[in-house]
């Protein structure tokens, strides 16, 4: 019969195709289903009667899942939700509801029409899942998958220096024959292949004669152009998702179409080959060997106002690498080549001198005078090479990048050979140059290099316990400081008030607090906005129409600053009157079928917060209080409510009878239990028998028993007495969020930085003497200044969507004064001058970096946006985009101490 069925089918989708030529995907998704549905069983099979039991398979696949990434090894994508119903059906994660087998393994939510290609822009542990490939063989076995859906398979790679990850998504190149960008041949390639193996398979698309040599050019824009090293990986070069490569191959006269320096060709030219090459095995390359950097006799440029190309989103590393170029006395270090003196390829904290030694040959391009832009993909290559964050053309943040190469550098050239073993010592009470002179000699012993020399400085700190008094003090070095910007500390949120009397609307509000403010002051705003007592006033979380939580008094707001919406309700009563009086949850139920089982799926409208008597409940008082409450948003349930909504006119008869639902009580304490039991009472007083001691509203607001009531309601009912009445808004519930713009000062910065402040809850601190972790005050003092000093203004803020501050922050060219927050009586006297600024233009989803840099040698002020560079009058340095600034002393003599 399924034959027959078949048969017939494909006949009449044949001719639908012939005559539907816009439906074949229709058609074709058709098929699929009736494929699913009558063969799926044929192919797949349902579980194995054999197969191991929920409790076995969560004992084989625990381990198994937590399976490290190995290169070479296959990887399987799996759907999440699919994930996540296995791991509750076998008990890897807990769950309150009842669970079932999961079914075969169904990916189709992550897969493209065609049930082959993997959809784009997918995120690991939200769209799918990766497990290894001896985990997929036993799911397979045990659950099946759909025939129709290819298993989607990946390769671990090694994408970095001791590091190893899942390629999930293969990188698609456009590769030509041509400089004028024509035959295109799309190929799709991993992070891991050598570039070799693809200009192998270059040479046998375009059919290049055996004996005619070629070479690969990675195109960087409009006619630019950068020769490849063959011996290095497709990440190691830089090279990412629909970038471009020419395949170029000498004439018949053995002349190449793009002349360039012999020497800089001899590593990256190549006859064809098979070897196989390694990531790690790399030539070394000069950066600037492109058309892009056409080599010039030295003096044809200004040394240091030298361009950087774009290598794809890396206008970031280019104005670091530009404001690390004109801070010159470690510019001067570079070029008179005592880095390679220097040296430290056996600090098993370093990256083998390699950072220092690609540093420093782009250093001395800057300032050859030979160039008027320079490539930095050598340099790139080889932070990509230890950290693989930075690989590819990804946007980041230009501080972490700087922060990580003054580190890597700062190893690299580390003067301590064999790091001794140094304890930490604890304050006892010592004074603060004995206490500071101490730390910074011990830190010295373990760290001695030109960035320590420069850049790094002491920052004292002082923790104070509130609970026991225990000071702690230290002073812990510190290469660029980060200053808050004292602006937006205070968060709106918005509120849904709900008045007790259910003759007044619900209203809307939006009330401004500083981040450091608890619960109760939001209380304290909503009454004061509403003319009501904050006592009585409950702050709840709702989820699915019922009361989700109730928040406590003392809770930070800080905790719940991406909170949507607050819902404040009244009650009737002061805090301090808990003992008398029971404050009872009420939910509404719509019963669709009389053998509906209840679920919360099922609930509806805004829950109520009703007040009745401690003791004896009597039906009548219950009854009377939920149905007056009931009438905000219920016709009928009082005498003096609304008519009936379905008659208009004013003298409308009501129903012969009052509208009383069925009540009901839910203990959700009860685990494992939904099913609500009717409200009973007893017989001889008509009182309430199975209710109790709901909620204690006390100053902790804690939910004492897990008891709701439930109104039901059937479908007829909702209809004809429900309707939910719009609320009312606050006058400035619609007004936009402030930002301030006023301009600030560097100052102002300083000043908030060194302020005595609170640590919030996810910053708290270790007081060994309470043996806890407790909120402690914390406060920053300097001590010892750089010679080169880095500012981080933060602009960024990582809540709330991620929000930029773009207020001016007027900061001096010349003669900074940090006195005011030095407590080291011999740096009082230290200015500094201005020589580097980083830029950014955006937001923090995505932007443009660039540099204004002092050139020591012209003492002119340059504009450098990636490969252009421009003068820049001093007097336009100052602006909103200032990010990161860098300060120099303006005398080179260091105090002896720093000496």
């Amino acid at each position: 019969m399924l034959v027959v069925v078949t048969v017939i089918l494909v006949i009449v989708v044949g001719i639908a195709i012939s005559y539907l030529g816009n439906w074949e995907v229709l058609i074709f998704n058709l098929l699929r289903r009736f494929y699913q549905v009558f063969f799926l069983k044929l192919t797949m099979g349902e579980q194995r009667e054999d197969s191991p039991s929920p409790e076995e398979q969560k004992e084989i696949l625990s381990c198994k899942l937590a399976k490290s990434v190995v290169a070479g090894e296959n990887w399987y994508l799996v759907n999440s939700r699919w994930m996540k119903a296995l791991k509750q059906f076998i008990g890897v994660m807990r769950t309150d509801q009842s669970c079932s087998n999961p079914g075969p393994i169904d990916n189709s939510s992550i897969l493209a029409v065609n049930g082959v290609d993997l959809k784009k822009g997918l995120a690991e542990n939200i769209d799918y899942e990766l497990i290894s490939e001896e985990c997929w063989k036993l799911l397979i076995s045990w659950y099946g998958y759909y025939p129709d859906q290819a298993p989607i398979e990946r390769k671990a790679i090694l994408a970095g220096f001791n590091y190893t990850m899942v390629e999930v998504y293969l990188l698609e190149l456009r590769c030509y024959n041509t400089f004028e960008l024509k035959n295109e041949v799309r190929l799709s390639v991993s992070k891991a292949d050598c570039l070799s193996s693809i200009h192998n398979t270059l040479r046998e698309k375009y059919s290049i004669n055996k004996s005619q040599r070629s070479r690969l050019w990675l195109c960087l824009g409009s006619n630019n152009f950068d020769l490849v090293n063959l011996g290095l990986s497709v990440q190691l070069a830089g090279i990412g998702d629909n970038h471009s490569i020419i395949l170029e191959t000498q004439n018949s006269s053995g002349e190449w179409i793009r002349t360039i320096d012999e020497e800089t060709v001899s590593d990256v030219l190549a006859q064809p080959s098979t070897s196989k090459q390694t990531m790690g095995t790399q030539t070394s390359l000069m950066s600037p060997r492109t058309t892009r950097a056409t080599i010039y006799p030295e003096g044809t440029f200004k040394p240091g106002i030298c361009g950087l190309y774009n290598l794809g989103n890396t206008c970031y590393m280019n104005s670091v690498l530009q404001c690390l170029s004109n801070s010159f006395p470690v510019t001067n270090y570079f070029l008179e080549g005592r880095h390679l003196q220097e040296l430290n390829v056996t600090n098993p904290l370093g990256m083998g001198g390699e950072i220092a030694r690609s540093y420093g040959e782009l250093i001395h391009n800057l300032w050859s005078g030979r160039y008027s832009s320079a490539n930095p993909l050598h340099f790139k290559v080889q932070v990509g090479k230890f950290n693989p964050q930075f690989c590819g053309c990804a946007q980041h943040d230009a501080q972490e990048l700087l922060t990580f190469l003054l580190d890597g550098l700062h190893e690299d050239l580390n003067r301590i050979a064999n790091k001794p073993y140094i304890p930490n010592k604890d304050y006892q009470g010592e004074e603060d140059h004995v206490f500071a002179l101490e730390s910074w000699k011990n830190y010295k012993l373990r760290n001695d290099s030109i960035i320590v020399d420069n850049f790094h400085g002491l920052l004292k700190s002082r923790v104070i316990c509130p609970h026991c008094e225990y000071l702690s003090v230290a002073f812990d070095p510190f290469s660029s400081l980060s200053l808050p910007l004292p602006i937006n500390q205070e968060n709106q949120f918005k509120v849904k008030f709900i008045p007790y009397d259910p003759k007044k609307r619900e209203i809307f509000l939006r009330v401004t607090l500083s981040r450091k403010s608890l619960i109760k002051d939001l209380c304290h705003e909503v009454a004061l906005k509403t003319s009501c007592n904050a006592n009585q006033l409950i702050i709840t979380d709702l989820n699915n129409s019922h009361f989700h939580r109730f928040y406590s008094y003392n809770e930070p707001l800080e905790l719940y600053e991406d909170k949507e919406l607050f819902h404040v309700y009244q009650i009737d009563i002061n805090a301090g009157s808990c003992t008398e009086y029971t404050v009872l949850p009420v939910c509404f139920w719509e019963k669709c079928k009389p053998s509906d089982r209840f679920s919360f799926n099922h609930l509806f409208g805004m829950p109520l917060l009703i007040v009745l008597p401690s003791n004896y409940l009597e039906k009548e008082t219950i009854v009377t209080t939920v149905l007056n409450h009931m009438s905000r948003h219920f016709f009928g349930t009082t005498d003096s409510s609304d008519s009936d909504p379905n008659n208009s006119s004013s003298d409308s008869e009501h129903p012969s009878s009052l509208f009383v639902p069925a009540l009901y009580l839910l203990d959700i304490s009860l685990s494992g239990s939904c099913t609500p039991n009717k409200l009973e009472f007893d017989d001889d007083d008509n009182c309430i028998s199975n209710l109790s001691g709901i909620v204690d509203i006390g100053d902790s607001l804690k939910l004492v028993s897990r008891k709701i009531l439930l109104v039901q309601l059937s479908v007829d009912q909702k209809q004809l007495y429900y309707t939910e009445r719009p609320p009312d808004y606050g006058p400035d519930f619609h007004s936009s969020h402030f930002k301030d713009k006023v301009k600030l000062s560097i100052n102002d910065c300083f000043d908030l930085f060194t302020t005595c402040e609170k640590l919030g809850l996810e910053n708290t601190w270790y007081c060994p003497t309470c043996q806890v972790h407790r909120r402690v005050t914390k406060k920053f003092d300097l001590w010892k200044l750089p010679n080169i000093l880095i500012i981080q203004l933060k602009r960024f803020s990582f809540t709330k969507g991620g929000d930029k501050i773009d207020s001016l922050v007027d900061f001096p060219l010349t003669n900074l004064r940090l006195a005011k927050y030095i407590i080291n009586p011999s740096e009082q006297d230290v200015k500094y001058d201005l020589v580097g600024v980083i830029n950014h233009y955006g937001t923090l989803s995505g932007g443009h970096y660039t540099a204004y840099c002092k050139n020591q040698k012209s003492e002119g002020w340059y504009c450098y946006d990636d490969d252009n560079v421009t003068p820049i009058r001093s007097e336009d340095i100052l602006g909103q985009a200032a990010y990161v600034l860098f300060y120099m002393r303006n005398n080179t003599i260091l105090s002896e101490e720093m000496q």
